[in-house]
């Protein structure tokens, strides 16, 4: 509780209520939820206090380039970070790493490939967090708030199918950054995808 009053990460969560109204996944409870997963990874690595406050920072400013702009949310979150209060009060390593955590939330895709690359950073206790939903029981009801945030109509057969096979290509080459996160949600993940595979199947087999 008392990670939340660290004033940068109190500077992000104000920033944040100011997200657009339209938004059913990347809200404000969200980023909490995040913070609280990133806590929850890294104790169960036992990393240091210091490790989990500037995560946690990182985790709270990680969506904000959403007030903004839904398409571009990686850069502007940055630069807000960067015009931000709390940037020139910390350490120069520390919000380094921050600006790094935030850009490799972003979702690479290559060759037609989805994936998240912890090509920037050092740490990857927030990434874990950001993601952490693929190992929980909530997976699906959060799937289904990101295709009404992107207006993708899943009782229509054809975009479900698609959003499906998205989703299974990203799960198949997701990777978890630390042991904490491994331990606590990867034997619940690979139960989404089985039930997500079967989901998809019985579609095209409509389909067909």
């Amino acid at each position: 509780q008392e990670l939340v009053h660290i004033p940068a990460v109190e500077e992000a969560l104000t920033l944040l209520d100011t997200l657009p109204s339209h938004l059913k996944y990347h809200t404000k409870e969200h980023t909490i939820d995040v913070m609280k997963e990133t806590i929850l990874f890294a104790l169960a690595d036992n990393v240091s206090r210091g490790v989990i406050e500037q995560q946690v920072i990182a985790s709270a400013w990680h969506d904000v380039g959403y007030v903004k702009d839904d398409k571009n949310n990686e850069p502007i979150a940055v630069k807000l970070f960067e015009n931000s209060t709390s940037y020139a009060q910390l350490d120069t390593e520390i919000r380094n790493e921050i600006v790094s955590n935030i850009a490799d939330t972003t979702v690479i895709v290559h060759d037609g490939v989805p994936n998240f690359h912890m090509t920037h950073s050092a740490l990857g206790y927030m990434l874990d967090g950001d993601v952490s939903n693929f190992g929980r029981d909530d997976f699906f009801n959060c799937m289904d708030k990101i295709a009404e945030e992107t207006n993708v109509d899943l009782s229509d057969q054809r975009e479900r199918t698609k959003m499906y096979a998205f989703v299974i290509s990203l799960l198949e080459n997701h990777t978890w950054h630390t042991e904490g996160a491994h331990m606590l949600r990867d034997a619940k993940k690979q139960r989404n995808l089985a039930m997500l595979k079967s989901e998809y199947a019985n579609l095209t087999r409509e389909a067909a």
